[in-house]
C-alpha cells in the first residue's frame, strides 16, 4: 500500500463553516434549538472529514490530508483526531501569492487580480496557522521551511520522517520518480513547472 497525499480542498471549508456556526450566536441557538448539539456535530464532522480522507485515495497505512489551511483548525483537528500530526510548510509568501494567482487558486476573500492583496490575505492565513503550530506544539507541528527543504532535502526530509515515526527511506529524495506511480496529482499539478522540481 502507499501512502496518499491529495489536496481536497473540502476540510478546510468544513472547518470554517463550524467555526462560523457556533461563532454566530443565532446559529448556535438554531442548532440547539434543531437538537445538534457541540457533541453531535463534532461527531458528524469528524466521520465526514474521515470519510473524505479515506475514500478520496487509494488504501493506505497512514491517511494524510494535503490542505494547508486546515491547520489554521489545528487544535480543533486534534480534539477530532488526537493522533493527527502536521506539517507546516512554509513558503515564501511573495512565491506562494505569485503560485495562487498564475495557477488560478481560487481560494475565498483572495483577489486574483492582485498581487498585494494576495500576499496581505496569504501572510494573515500564514500568521495564524503559524499560532495554531506553536500551540500545538513541537510533537504535534513541524515547522519546515519550503526553500530549505528544496536546498537541503535530505536534511528536512530526515526530520520529517523523524516526526511522523517513518523510516528513512532514500526514495523519497526522488519523489519525482513516483509520480503516477504510486503518488497521485491533480490534473492541474501534472500542468505545472513545479512538478519535476
Amino acid at each position: 500500500m502507499k501512502d496518499i497525499l491529495l489536496e481536497t480542498r473540502v476540510i478546510p471549508r468544513l472547518l470554517q463553516l463550524r467555526f462560523h456556526w457556533l461563532k454566530s450566536e443565532k446559529e448556535s441557538l438554531r442548532l440547539e434549538e434543531a437538537g445538534i448539539t457541540k457533541a453531535v456535530l463534532d461527531s458528524a464532522i469528524a466521520a465526514f472529514t474521515l470519510e473524505i480522507i479515506v475514500k478520496h485515495g487509494e488504501p493506505a497505512p497512514r491517511l494524510c490530508n494535503k490542505d494547508p489551511l486546515t491547520i489554521k483548525m489545528g487544535t480543533y483537528v486534534v480534539d477530532l483526531f488526537p493522533n493527527a500530526k502536521f506539517i507546516f510548510m512554509v513558503r515564501d509568501g511573495r512565491a506562494t501569492a505569485h503560485s495562487i494567482i498564475t495557477r488560478k487558486v481560487t481560494i475565498t476573500g483572495f483577489d486574483l487580480t492582485s498581487y498585494r492583496q494576495c500576499l496581505k490575505k496569504w501572510n494573515s492565513a500564514v500568521e495564524a496557522m503559524n499560532n495554531q503550530c506553536k500551540e500545538l506544539g513541537p510533537k504535534r507541528c513541524l515547522k519546515v521551511p519550503y526553500e530549505q527543504l528544496v536546498l537541503h532535502p535530505r536534511r528536512w526530509m530526515e526530520k520529517v520522517l523523524g516526526f511522523l515515526d517513518i523510516p528513512w527511506n532514500e526514495s523519497v529524495l526522488h519523489h519525482h520518480d513516483f509520480i503516477n506511480n504510486g503518488v497521485s496529482l491533480s490534473k492541474e499539478w501534472i500542468r505545472t513547472k513545479q512538478l519535476g522540481q
